[in-house]
């Protein structure tokens, strides 16, 4: 989610988080789209 003056996007990373899950989270990020200030929410990650 890119926040409305589109400084900043926020990913809410959910469920379980491990080593094998780490390449599909890579796949999540819009690399060329996102501004260039990203928050990784983990609070509901386990």
């Amino acid at each position: 989610m890119v926040d409305p003056d589109g400084t900043q996007a926020v990913h809410a990373v959910t469920g379980e988080l491990f080593f094998a899950s780490s390449n599909d989270l890579d796949h999540q990020f819009d690399y060329k789209g996102d501004p260039d200030e990203v928050v990784i929410d983990l609070s509901d990650a386990h």
